[in-house]
């Protein structure tokens, strides 16, 4: 009983001036209300307890909702990356020449954009040559577009400490960061390289450059903020992809110019053996057929081709060409002592040279074909052709390949 109900009940069984009946009546509602009191408790206590049950199960639920929504929010993340490294993926694994890393550069950017990298400055792909101790630095950014630069491995002390880095091994990390001093150094060296002006670079007090190496070259970006190491491992996937395509594309390129390499040797041997099998000089007129036939198989598109042989005083040749309707297949000599072409050929032979290139057009190269036409063996010869409708080219590009009796000539579009 409760203890002040039970001091009551004291009370009242000890008074002398209650009846008996009195004393049992008012025992009894003392009975009554320690009861009533008893269940009010009992139910209180029950009460406490669900509300407690139940407040853990409410924290237990509101944890496991916070689990769920994080578990999704991680799963909605992956798709988002999935899907930018799809993309990136897809553009890597098109590419079919060099310059296609800019495009790849260019995704890239938008995509680590999308994925919430918005401090990135630009995207880039360095590519290394070993021969030339230098690197092509192909970059994307919004401001300045696609742009691709040439770097020595030794031009500046931080592209020599990059360089190293990555190199170090298939999968190594380079983390540069400019301040001070180092970033005013790094400013005027982006100028002097005839990098394009970014008015955001002058105005940072900070710039992060961030490198994966890919074996043969890396892919890496620069930001105007450090990036935290959950955006590292997302730019480290996207360097796992292209590291992937750009091993493909690097497998196929050989491939190809294995084949390409063959198609040459093929060709030179066909010139080879015709040539060796010459026994008159008047052969020449077809050796120079073969040898257009050949160029123009291997896809180069010509004007013509064939060979200018020195005569005795090494101040003239006698040329036998070759074009595609034929019209070119008379030999005649050539004076390299008046026009301008000629004698640009003729002084490239002086220097000793082994390939002479120049570009021709306009009156000068309109002059050059009049003064051609108009010499005494090639004049009855042009004359008729031009009555066929012989149509002289506006603009050439003319190939002079040295040899000791003369040169290769091919002239193309």
């Amino acid at each position: 009983m409760n203890k002040r109900l039970q001091a009551i009940l004291n009370l009242i069984q000890q008074s002398e001036s209650l009846k008996p009946e009195e004393k049992k009546s008012l025992a009894d509602a003392v009975g009554e209300s320690d009861k009533e009191i008893t269940i009010t408790e009992f139910k209180l206590e029950r009460t406490e307890k669900v509300k407690r049950t139940t407040a853990i199960l409410l924290e237990e639920t509101i944890a496991e909702l916070e689990q769920k929504r994080k578990s999704v929010e991680a799963q909605n993340r992956e798709l988002e990356i999935e899907a930018s490294l799809e993309r990136v993926r897809a553009q890597a694994l098109s590419m079919r020449k060099p310059d296609d890393l800019l495009g790849i550069c260019e995704v890239l950017f938008h995509e680590l954009q999308t994925l919430g990298f918005l401090e990135l400055r630009n995207a880039m792909i360095n590519i290394y040559d070993d021969h030339k101790h230098s690197f092509l630095n192909y970059d994307y950014s919004e401001n300045a577009g696609r742009i691709v630069t040439t770097h020595s491995y030794n031009g500046h002390p931080v592209i020599e400490a990059q360089v190293k880095q990555v190199r170090s091994s298939n999968d190594a990390f380079s983390e540069t960061i400019f301040t001070g001093k180092d970033l005013e150094d790094w400013k005027k060296f982006r100028k002097e390289k005839g990098e394009p002006d970014d008015a955001r670079v002058d105005n940072v007090s900070a710039l992060f450059y961030y490198f994966y190496s890919i074996g043969t070259g890396a892919i890496g970006i620069s930001s105007y903020n450090s990036i935290a190491e959950e955006k590292l491992n997302v730019l480290r996937r996207f360097r796992n992809v292209f590291d992937f395509a750009y091993r493909r594309y690097a497998d196929v390129a050989q491939a190809e110019a294995q084949a390409r390499e063959s198609q040459i040797q093929l060709a030179l041997e066909r010139v080879r053996a015709r040539t060796m099998a010459m026994q008159h000089s008047e052969e020449l007129r077809d050796a120079a057929a073969l040898l257009f036939k050949q160029i123009a198989d291997l896809g180069t598109r010509q004007w013509s081709s064939g060979f200018d042989i020195w005569n005795a005083n090494e101040v003239s040749a006698v040329a036998w060409m070759s074009n595609p309707d034929g019209s070119l297949g008379v030999p005649f000599t050539v004076p390299y002592t008046e026009d301008n072409f000629f004698k640009q050929i003729y002084e490239a032979k002086q220097r000793g040279e082994d390939l002479f290139v120049m570009e021709s057009s306009g009156k000068e190269l309109e002059q050059t074909y009049k003064y051609l036409f108009n010499l005494p063996e090639a004049k009855k010869h042009f004359d008729g052709v031009e009555r066929l409708g012989f149509q002289m080219p506006k603009f050439q590009i003319t190939h002079c390949a040295f040899f000791s009796q003369g040169y290769l000539m091919f002239i193309t579009f």
